[in-house]
């Protein structure tokens, strides 16, 4: 559970000896948000209007534990800074980047779409002196013209009573150009200090052709009873109200939406 702690996925080590192995695998992901968040019906009849905005999500979560040779598949090599070295993660080490020296270093980060991007979000984990230094900079740019230009989207703010070794650093960026790619680039200085990356989360917002089919369900209580309403929406449709029959005392259960 400690490794997966504060992860936006999950991960699965599978072990075997000799020739034993895997034939089939398949796993069903079921997320589940606080109940204070989630709409909420009303009584006498709720009606209910689903909006979807025709967005997809494509993950860059890279893998710290692959060797230098193929680092390739999630950063952009040509565009790290000459005082950065790739370590890669593993029980007896933290840093998966560390600056050689006490210069500025940075990492840069590729994100693919299978279509035009509209955003990009991104979340780092540093290395931090305790206390930390004063003139320390910790920043994410992104660029969607293959690194000629840069656009600053997250900076760190980090108190000077600062106590622990790391920090995090996120930010979203709008995408207004016409480009399927983007790179993030994160950048580190430590205040005349060494200094690394933890670890790296990356995410492009791209728009799809058109919205799965998905199945909008209610349950609410009445008098006890679990009441349940189901409403199909096509992907074709982008708004759509309907009505829920719920009487004058209910009690939420849940929502759930399933896409086909």
């Amino acid at each position: 559970t400690e490794y997966v702690k504060g992860r936006y996925g999950w991960q699965v080590r599978l072990s075997w000896s000799s020739d034993a192995g895997v034939n089939q695998l398949r796993f069903t992901t079921v997320t589940q948000v606080c109940q204070a968040i989630y709409p909420r019906l009303t009584v006498d009849g709720s009606d209910v209007t689903y909006r979807a905005g025709r967005r997809a999500v494509v993950a860059v979560l890279p893998d710290f534990g692959l060797p230098e040779s193929r680092v390739s598949a999630f950063e952009e090599t040509s565009m790290r800074s000459g005082n950065v070295v790739y370590r890669g993660r593993s029980e007896k080490k933290r840093r998966a980047y560390e600056t050689t020296n006490n210069k500025p270093g940075a990492v840069v980060f590729r994100i693919e779409s299978p279509s035009r991007l509209t955003e990009v979000r991104a979340a780092v984990r540093y290395q931090l002196r305790v206390p930390p230094p004063k003139e320390h900079d910790y920043h994410l740019d992104v660029s969607t013209d293959n690194g000629k230009t840069w656009r600053t989207f997250a900076n760190a703010d980090i108190p000077d009573d600062n106590e622990f070794s790391s920090g995090w650093l996120s930010g979203t960026a709008k995408i207004n150009s016409d480009v399927e790619t983007a790179l993030v680039r994160f950048n580190m200085y430590a205040g005349g200090h060494r200094t690394g990356l933890i670890d790296a989360q990356l995410y492009g917002i791209y728009e799809t052709p058109s919205n799965q089919t998905v199945t909008v369900e209610y349950g609410w209580r009445e008098s006890n009873r679990l009441k349940h309403h189901k409403e199909m929406v096509p992907g074709d449709i982008l708004e759509r109200t309907f009505r829920v029959g719920t009487g004058s005392s209910i009690r939420d259960e849940f929502i759930r939406l399933i896409a086909d």
